[in-house]
């Protein structure tokens, strides 16, 4: 399953980008956030949270069976 997330910390801050992707290539989803440093977990997780509902979970589901 492609996934994946890519940081870049810059003077205090933090860009992050995310996504979640079919196997198959067919569906993608991409997110990006910036936050505080020391906030990148809650980042993260934010993140993670957005992909989900934005229809990677449905994929996460998919995968389980």
């Amino acid at each position: 399953m492609p996934a994946g997330i890519y940081a870049v910390p810059f003077l205090g801050h933090i860009e992050a980008v995310a996504f979640i992707g079919s196997p198959d290539g067919k569906e993608m989803y991409k997110r990006s956030l910036n936050g505080q440093t020391q906030d990148a977990e809650q980042l993260g997780e934010s993140l993670a949270e957005a992909l989900i509902a934005d229809g990677g979970g449905r994929i996460l589901e998919e995968l389980r069976k």
